[in-house]
């Protein structure tokens, strides 16, 4: 699977194709279309050819939301975060009382899914996707 990112056609001419600019590391990324002179296209539509990120499926799992352990929560980008009655989980400063990752899991699956029956209570089954990241275009990739 190749990942999109946001890209810009860069003075297109109709003598020249043009060149494509990737939003994330194009200097005048943050000044407004008129300025930079061309807009971002989302990352739906990116030619497959100018794809410079890929992710192979390295392995797919079934398990309960509950069975994470705290390595597999960190794993997945939680931090240690803060009590709720602060401003919820991540990086605070302010005297926030740390929280383990996991409960910041249970929050974010609650806040997300108890509305529509799976929140953490319900210990719904989940997927846990592996991939492995590859720097360069998915045609360059052996598969």
């Amino acid at each position: 699977m190749w990942q999109g990112l946001s890209v810009g056609d860069y003075q297109p001419t109709k003598d020249r194709g043009c060149d494509l600019r990737y939003a994330a590391t194009d200097p005048p990324a943050c000044a407004d279309k008129n300025v930079r002179g061309y807009p971002w296209r989302p990352s739906i539509f990116m030619p497959r050819w100018v794809s410079r990120l890929t992710r192979v499926l390295t392995d797919v799992r079934a398990r309960r939301l509950q069975e994470n352990s705290e390595g597999d929560v960190i794993a997945e980008g939680a931090k240690e975060g803060a009590h709720p009655i602060h401003e919820g989980c991540g990086n605070h400063d302010g005297g926030a009382v740390p929280y383990p990752s996991a409960r910041c899991i249970e929050r974010l699956s609650a806040s997300l899914n108890a509305r529509r029956g799976f929140g953490w209570s319900s210990n719904p089954q989940v997927a846990a996707i592996a991939f492995a990241a590859h720097r360069r275009n998915i045609d360059k990739v052996a598969a």
